[in-house]
């Protein structure tokens, strides 16, 4: 019950989608993608270093998933999503400092 009042707390768009907290220490992934209406999609992050380190890139996935759905795409976007996809389920772990965006969970 505590930690859920916690992340009520922190709620937004600042937080990381896996633990709900506020972090500066996002992980970022990397991509490069296009929709439909040419909405380009350089990198993502949902999820906090430390969540993203613990997780599998299988694991990862959803909370892709949710942040990209969130934008309002459609099954036009589909395509998008499946190159967000492969950059996920490819991405390895990397250097802290190479992987740390300093601020809040969204699509860049």
């Amino acid at each position: 019950m505590k930690d859920e009042a916690v992340r009520d707390a922190y709620a937004g768009s600042r937080c990381c989608s896996g633990c709900g907290m506020f972090s500066y220490r996002m992980h970022l992934t990397s991509m490069s993608a296009d929709d439909s209406e040419g909405r380009r999609i350089s990198g993502m992050y949902p999820l906090c270093q430390p969540c993203w380190a613990r997780m599998t890139p299988r694991e990862r996935l959803p909370y892709y998933w949710d942040l990209w759905a969130a934008a309002d795409r459609g099954p036009q976007d589909l395509g998008q999503w499946f190159e967000i996809e492969a950059a996920v389920l490819d991405e390895l772990p990397r250097a802290a400092e190479d992987s740390i965006l300093w601020g809040g969970g969204g699509l860049v």
